[in-house]
C-alpha cells in the first residue's frame, strides 16, 4: 500500500473541471484525479478546517 496526501486541488481554465492532485508521502510520483463539484468543496473545507453547515451525506454514514 502506497500513502498519499493531498497536494493541491486544481481546476482546468478551459473546462472548470475540478482535478485532485495527491502525490506519495515519501516520493515523487503524483496521481491526478478528476472529481465532480462537490466533493471538491468538500475536500477544500476539510482541507482549510472549515465546518459546513449541516452534516453532508459522507458524515453521516
Amino acid at each position: 500500500m502506497v500513502l498519499l496526501e493531498v497536494a493541491e486541488i486544481r481546476t482546468k481554465p478551459v473546462s472548470g473541471a475540478a482535478v485532485l492532485l495527491l502525490r506519495e508521502a515519501d516520493g515523487r510520483r503524483h496521481l491526478a484525479l478528476w472529481i465532480a463539484d462537490p466533493e471538491k468543496t468538500a475536500i477544500a473545507d476539510a482541507i482549510n478546517e472549515t465546518e459546513p453547515v449541516r452534516p453532508l451525506t459522507h458524515d453521516l454514514l
